[in-house]
């Protein structure tokens, strides 16, 4: 102990005792003293050489300090007679403090049942609760409970404390382990619901660069919901955040093929056809949430047919292009030729007619 544990520990004893929670740290305090009593010499003797130390050696030490360490052991006694005077006062409450205890444990008891049953009557495990319901309730019966788990703990450590048999209360115990339960299950389903929400609000613009985040995430909310207690699956929680997981992860790959870029305005209508749904296709103003709306999952056979035959169509346009370029390749090569040969006989021209003016004029001296 130091300076400043004996003062705070003497500021711990002189607590006024109103109810059971002051008795229980007053007690836990007095225990605190009894643990370091037997240290006490080992802790303050080195304290007392050090400073006997300094002073032989004459070294400058404030007045404050050497005085404080003077009153050490006077400290501790003043301590002492402290703690004897609160466990001598506890002593005379006790009797008081304990069967008040006994009384309010008695309360409690009835309490804990009457809880239940409301909990049975109008808690979140009522057959045929809509899960958002559910979900409501059970935040309202977990404050509950939390108000009665605290009691719970407080008489049982007081039973523990005046030596009685520490009450039982079965009733919370099992409220307790199905609160847990129904806290992994609506937990998870209120973030997989929001989650998945909040995806619709993405523009379709953003949406490809996004998929795969998207694909890990909801694989991790699968992974989860695996993992609950069997006891749950035929809850409909359990099944609507199941299928939501279940259904999204499906949709992934429509996204995917409805992204690609060989996607043109004639096949979103024809899509709209086949969906029933009119489509505002304008960057900012799709969103993913309207394809959601479409139910693309009840008509996936004819969009896969569509996006495979966009996919095909484009790459009929690449090769139709490339024949065309082709075309235009050849078609300037032969105007080259052609220009190239017209060129070569108009060059040639004048030469033959000078040769044949050159024949014409031999034949005629032949004749002279």
């Amino acid at each position: 102990m130091t300076f400043v544990t004996f003062r705070d520990t003497t500021l711990k004893l002189q607590r006024k005792v109103e109810d059971l929670e002051d008795v229980r740290f007053l007690v836990g305090t007095l225990n605190e003293v009894r643990e370091k009593e037997a240290d006490i010499d080992t802790l303050i003797t080195p304290i007392e050489d050090m400073y006997s130390l300094l002073l032989r050696y004459e070294v400058r030490v404030p007045k404050e300090e050497t005085g404080m360490v003077s009153d050490l052991r006077y400290g501790w006694k003043k301590l002492r007679k402290l703690a004897t005077d609160t466990s001598d006062n506890l002593a005379r409450l006790q009797v008081g403090f304990k069967r008040e205890l006994i009384k309010e444990v008695r309360t409690f008891v009835q309490d804990a049942q009457a809880f239940r049953r409301d909990w049975e009557a109008n808690g979140p495990m009522v057959p045929g609760l809509d899960p958002m319901e559910a979900v409501d309730r059970l935040k309202k019966f977990q404050q509950m409970f939390e108000v009665r788990k605290r009691k719970w703990e407080n008489y049982s450590s007081g039973e523990e404390l005046f030596g009685l048999q520490v009450t039982k209360y079965p009733e919370l115990e099992q409220t307790e382990k199905e609160v847990s339960m129904l806290d992994r299950l609506y937990s998870l389903y209120v973030t997989v619901i929001s989650t998945i929400k909040g995806y619709g609000e993405y523009f379709w613009v953003d949406v490809v660069e996004k998929i795969d985040e998207w694909g890990e995430q909801v694989m991790q909310y699968q992974a989860q919901c695996k993992k609950l207690p069997k006891a749950l699956r035929d809850w409909q929680a359990y099944v609507d955040c199941r299928d939501t997981i279940d259904n999204f992860l499906e949709m992934l790959p429509l996204f995917q093929a409805l992204a690609h870029k060989a996607m043109r305005d004639r096949h979103w209508k024809q899509l709209m056809q086949v969906t029933g749904k009119e489509l505002q296709l304008a960057d900012d103003v799709f969103k993913l949430q309207h394809l959601l709306d479409c139910n693309i999952l009840h008509h996936r056979d004819e969009i896969e047919e569509l996006t495979t035959a966009a996919v095909k169509e484009e790459q009929i346009e690449i090769k139709l292009q490339s024949i065309e370029s082709d075309w235009v390749v050849m078609n300037l090569v032969s105007l080259l030729l052609s220009f190239c040969w017209l060129s070569a006989a108009a060059s040639a021209m004048p030469i033959m007619q000078h040769d044949q003016a050159d024949r014409q004029g031999c034949k005629a001296r032949s004749g002279d």
